[in-house]
């Protein structure tokens, strides 16, 4: 028996390494796969008939379902919309697991009263038993994962659900890496949109190297293509007019030295030689 317990502790081990090393090495736009991927692993291992994940919505009395795998007669992972209306459908289970708890229980019938809900639910599933692990970023509940067993299947025991619990950490941290990346490019996008608006560009010059990075309206102003140069500051002082270069080049080494804003008008050289009057305001 020791030895059994050995070979099982082994391979989920492996199978948890496993999983965090990808999730470490994919881009955002692979992490919803992954999961799939990773409730399929263990919802295999454990003899799951199902794995699912729900996050908290904007309104936290209500949960989204985001990703699910089902064990069908052809194995094909299934994605299907569904809200979980906490406080009314499944409070006890909600309290529970906001109170950070993992919930195990290993038949339905045996729930207590307070769980008549979360009893009547799974029974109409024809659920045997269920565990749900919750996912928790920082000091907030971000949601859960459950398992569901159709039939009486191999009692968890702690150390499964210190296992699970890893596994929960694991997933969490990726889904909150994906909503923050998509956050980020949303907050990017909505930038780039007010700047096209209002015809401003934005610039931004790497000191320690020289390079500079300007948003799509600044090189529309410019009359320019981006891929058709490689930016910097001296590209950028190429294209403004002779007669301007001086005042610019002092009024941004002034700003560097005294580390204080600037405001200065000047002349951009078009590719048809016309001019563009820009007024660029900046700081360190």
């Amino acid at each position: 028996r020791m030895a059994d317990q050995m070979s099982r502790r082994l391979e989920i081990n492996s199978l948890i390494s496993d999983m965090s090393r990808e999730f470490i090495s994919i881009s955002s736009s692979e992490i919803d796969r992954t999961v799939y991927n990773a409730l399929k692993t263990f919802g295999q291992y454990y003899g799951a008939y199902q794995v699912y994940v729900f996050r908290v919505s904007s309104d936290p009395d209500f949960f989204i379902k985001t990703h699910e795998w089902q064990k069908e007669e052809n194995g094909t992972l299934i994605n299907k919309i569904q809200v979980l209306w906490a406080t009314q459908t499944n409070p006890w289970l909600i309290t529970q697991l906001q109170s950070r708890q993992v919930v195990y229980v290993p038949c339905v019938e045996d729930l207590p009263i307070e769980a008549s809900s979360e009893k009547a639910h799974y029974l109409f599933k024809k659920i045997h038993s269920f565990i749900c692990i919750p996912l928790v970023f920082g000091e907030s509940l971000k949601g859960f994962i459950g398992f569901d067993f159709m039939s009486e299947s191999r009692k968890i025991n702690e150390e499964d659900i210190r296992f699970l619990r890893m596994i929960g950490e694991i997933i969490c941290n990726s889904l909150e890496r994906q909503y923050a990346d998509s956050a980020l490019k949303h907050s990017q996008e909505q930038y780039a949109l007010a700047q096209r608006a209002a015809n401003i560009g934005s610039l931004d010059l790497d000191l320690m190297t020289g390079k500079l990075y300007c948003s799509d309206t600044a090189w529309s102003i410019f009359g320019r293509k981006k891929d058709d140069f490689d930016p910097s500051y001296e590209f950028y002082l190429s294209i403004v007019h002779p007669e301007d270069r001086d005042i610019l080049n002092q009024a941004i080494h002034a700003s560097i030295e005294q580390n204080k804003n600037y405001d200065i008008e000047h002349r951009i050289l078009l590719p048809d030689q016309s001019i563009c009057w820009v007024l660029m305001t900046g700081a360190v």
